[in-house]
């Protein structure tokens, strides 16, 4: 799970470069690191993602994709730069 961790760490890292760099342009840069979210490519993993969506503190269950495209939209802010919305059903609150 390193890999894993030093992507979504190097993700949050980028983000926040790229909105130092190009703030003063005009340009935002924000990222959403969902959790499990019910679509296609997840209904394919090898894996069951159920017990995992159980684990969410909150909703126990997997996200929808309206729950993201809610997020980037409000994201799409020209005030908001620089910011990671984990999108994970409360997953992380435990």
């Amino acid at each position: 799970m390193a890999h894993y961790a030093a992507s979504k760490d190097g993700g949050i890292g980028f983000t926040r470069a790229l909105a130092l760099e190009f703030a003063t342009r005009g340009i935002t840069a924000n990222n959403v690191p969902p959790n499990f979210v019910n679509t296609e490519g997840l209904w394919e993993a090898p894996v069951n993602v159920e017990p995992f969506a159980q684990n969410s503190a909150t909703t126990k269950r997997t996200g929808k994709p309206r729950n993201v495209a809610a997020s980037v939209a409000f994201l799409a802010s020209d005030y908001i730069t620089g910011h990671t919305l984990r999108v994970n059903g409360g997953r992380y609150c435990k």
